[in-house]
């Protein structure tokens, strides 16, 4: 299951378990300016909408084009009370050229997923207006840490070798970006058990994809993550905020 399956998959439970999504949507917010001149801005990986409402509300004037490449996740927005007034496109960032010069560029949680993230989201400078703003928050190496842990663990305990997760980028990778003024955060949240935790991970999407183990081997990472954290199973997210003004 890749992972715009995942995401269509959990679509209608997202917002129940968006935890930690929803804490870094409201630091992203405080990122982006302010001026009265911003009219156009496009999202990248809109989700259901939660970062876009509140881009909306800072911005009710202005026009906005959401892109997400789930019709699940986008039949989310479209219940929201504004949905009417924004222009909603199915598609992937990657493939897409907006159809005229941007104030605002933003993506919230989403970016990590993009197929070349960093190069990606550079082609997007492009697109902005002179003074406009790109602003986006990824989740970056070190997250899920904890349950990869476990399954390394449980692989090795029956010898297998652990299955290759997608790849986050390490924050050394997106300082490199020269001009771009950044910053990171470590979110952990904590479950009463071990199944707690891997529904909210699914659920949300967080992994990407479903990693597929054969099931005594998925029972003993259970076992394990649950057994070494008896007070209180930790979920952590290590998250990296990006913005660049051309």
């Amino acid at each position: 299951m890749n992972a715009i399956e995942a995401f269509s998959r959990h679509a209608h439970t997202y917002e129940d378990h968006a935890t930690v999504q929803k804490r870094v949507a409201h630091r992203l917010l405080e990122c982006l300016p302010s001026s009265a001149q911003i009219r156009e801005i496009l999202e990248l990986g809109c989700g259901t909408g939660h970062f876009s409402d509140l881009v909306l509300q800072k911005h009710p004037t202005a026009h906005m084009t959401l892109l997400d490449p789930s019709e699940a996740m986008l039949e989310q927005v479209r219940r929201r009370p504004w949905s009417s007034q924004v222009n909603l496109i199915q598609t992937c960032a990657e493939q897409y050229r907006p159809e005229g010069p941007q104030d605002l560029i933003v993506s919230s949680s989403a970016a990590q997923w993009f197929s070349h993230p960093i190069k990606d989201l550079k082609r997007y400078q492009q697109f902005l207006r002179p003074g406009g703003t790109l602003a986006f928050s990824v989740y970056v190496e070190g997250t899920l840490q904890e349950w990869n842990e476990c399954v390394r663990e449980s692989c090795k305990r029956h010898g297998l070798a652990a299955p290759a997760h997608q790849g986050l980028l390490s924050i050394a990778r997106w300082q490199n970006w020269s001009d771009l003024r950044c910053f990171t955060e470590t979110h952990t949240l904590l479950y009463p058990d071990a199944f707690q935790a891997l529904k909210a991970i699914q659920r949300t999407g967080a992994a990407g994809s479903d990693v597929q183990l054969p099931a005594h081997v998925m029972r003993e990472a259970i076992r394990i993550y649950g057994s070494r954290y008896p007070e209180g199973v930790p979920v952590t997210y290590q998250v990296f905020y990006g913005k660049v003004q051309k």
